[in-house]
């Protein structure tokens, strides 16, 4: 190739010959070709995603205007597009077209405004607050540390840890102000509350009440003017038990505060008329329920999570429960 001043990028394919002889007449058939194949083929539709510096799209009758557009833009320039076959311009979509009817409906209509925050990327102080039932914060310890929304709280509570005391439940960035572990056996049981390391707290009140049938647990914390009340209520738990809870640590709290919030898992399904009891219950400590009815807070289409409040909700202060 160099005496021929070839370009030695190029590659020499030899010609083959063969003769083929057949068995009932006397003819022959010679048969000359270049044994190339393509290095890479490909539907069109399989060609969906791919990026090439070059392309050959073989054209056939009868291509959609999908097809041509998807085939003929693979290649990162057109420059490196070869067709195959007659190029026939598609007809032009029908007034009806899906497409062209979203495209109608983009011009005219104006751009929806993103207006949602999320906590982690605010940049105005506020003080919130999660609650969450982990139900085994050992095997989840890993999930809570790496979620922004949640290392962006002020207060992080987490109940059914199911943690025995030899557990490393470390945060960084967090204290631990509250700590009820299992004693041998894990079970769904359990409570454990962070704070922020430059916040201030006092710890109110707490209490667990575990038998073979009634299982609730509390804690009370205070941070700046304003008690937030962690609950954990059991489903096999009475109301009435429920209730001389509510009022034990609800009565405690008002002693060192005028401004009470209370989060939970009370485990007592607000999609049922029948329970609404236990808003009204709520109310005669003038406390109202933050969240709006009939929302599910679960995956099985109840609502047993909620959050009665004592204060108006500002802008600066947000209750989630995760």
């Amino acid at each position: 190739m160099q005496n021929r001043k070839t370009d030695l990028t190029l590659t020499p394919i030899e010609s083959i010959i063969r003769q083929i002889n057949t068995r009932s007449t006397n003819f022959k058939v010679e048969r000359k070709q270049f044994p190339v194949v393509p290095c890479e083929a490909m539907t069109v539709y399989k060609s969906q995603g791919g990026t090439y510096e070059k392309i050959v799209v073989n054209l056939k009758k009868g291509m959609t205007r999908s097809e041509l557009y998807v085939a003929c833009s693979r290649s990162t320039k057109a420059s490196g597009s070869y067709l195959i076959g007659d190029f026939v311009p598609p007809k032009p979509p029908e007034h009806n077209d899906s497409v062209t009817m979203m495209f109608k409906t983009m011009r005219s209509e104006r751009m929806i405004k993103f207006s949602l925050e999320f906590p982690e990327e605010s940049q105005r102080e506020r003080f919130s607050v999660i609650f969450h039932n982990v139900q085994s914060l050992n095997k989840n310890i890993l999930d809570v540390k790496s979620d922004k929304t949640v290392l962006s709280a002020s207060m992080i509570s987490l109940v059914e840890t199911r943690t025995k005391p030899n557990d490393s439940l470390e945060i960084e960035g967090f204290k631990v102000v509250h700590r009820r572990d299992c004693n041998d056996i894990r079970k769904p049981f359990g409570q454990i509350t962070y704070v922020k390391n430059h916040l201030k707290y006092e710890s109110i009140a707490e209490k667990c009440e575990y038998s073979g049938k009634n299982h609730i647990e509390y804690s009370s914390i205070k941070i700046y003017d304003i008690c937030i009340i962690s609950v954990y209520n059991s489903p096999n738990s009475s109301f009435d038990v429920l209730k001389r809870h509510i009022n034990e640590v609800i009565t405690a709290s008002k002693r060192f505060c005028e401004n009470i919030i209370v989060v939970g898992n009370f485990n007592i399904n607000l999609k049922i008329k029948t329970n609404y009891k236990f808003i009204e219950y709520m109310k005669s400590f003038g406390l109202t329920l933050i969240n709006k009815l009939n929302k599910n807070s679960t995956n099985t289409k109840t609502q047993i999570d909620y959050i009665p409040s004592l204060i108006q909700m500002a802008g600066n202060l947000i209750i989630l429960k995760v």
